[in-house]
């Protein structure tokens, strides 16, 4: 006997993962470019990454959840590769790129958490109909 759920499926994790690895992307970009200041921000943005890196698989249903060392090798690659991009777009300010340039990580950081919230909600809020 199989049981339908492919409209729950749908309705899975995947636009949840989506939205918070873009997130997980642009904070660190921005963890990376603080890196250079050694100051709170870049310890309090460090902490956030690793939240971020981790927390998100715990807010998916136990039924759509996959193996959490892969889930989380693959976190910690694009958070690695955000950090190492941001450390390198913190070098090129000044040279290659113009100063005012180095707010461009957290502002696509709070579009992202905007964009994110707002698919979070219209998901939630979304009206379904009764089959």
């Amino acid at each position: 006997m199989r049981s339908d759920t492919s409209h729950f499926e749908d309705a899975g994790s995947g636009a949840f993962t989506f939205d918070t690895t873009f997130v997980l992307f642009f904070l660190a970009i921005d963890f990376g470019q603080s890196l250079f200041t050694n100051g709170l921000d870049a310890a309090v943005t460090g902490l956030m990454l690793l939240v971020l890196v981790s927390a998100p698989y715990f807010l998916v249903s136990p039924m759509y959840r996959e193996r959490f060392w892969n889930w989380l090798s693959g976190r910690i690659l694009i958070a690695g590769f955000g950090s190492v991009l941001g450390m390198a777009f913190h070098q090129s300010l000044g040279v290659f790129l113009p100063d005012y340039f180095r707010f461009v990580p957290l502002t696509m950081l709070i579009t992202a958490v905007i964009i994110g919230s707002y698919a979070q909600f219209h998901g939630i809020l979304r009206f379904r109909l009764a089959k």
